[in-house]
C-alpha cells in the first residue's frame, strides 16, 4: 500500500458486505472539508472513498451470481 494514500490495511469476510447495517453514511472530514459519505464499516472501522466505492461495484457483481 502506498503509504501517502493508505492509512491501514483492514482484512474481513466478503460475506460481511451483504450483512444489513454493512453500508453506512456519516460525515467524514477530509482537512477543511466536511463530507455526508458513505462507508463500510467493518468491526468499527470506516472503509470509505475510493475503496468503499471499489467494494461496492465488487459487491454488486456478487450478488449478479448469486
Amino acid at each position: 500500500p502506498d503509504k501517502r494514500e493508505v492509512v491501514e490495511v483492514i482484512e474481513f469476510e466478503i460475506s460481511s458486505m451483504f450483512q444489513a447495517g454493512s453500508i453506512r453514511k456519516d460525515i467524514i472530514q477530509v482537512g477543511t472539508y466536511a463530507l455526508n459519505a458513505p462507508f463500510f464499516n467493518s468491526g468499527g472501522k470506516k472503509i470509505w472513498g475510493a475503496t468503499a466505492m471499489m467494494l461496492n461495484e465488487f459487491r454488486i457483481l456478487l450478488q449478479d451470481w448469486k
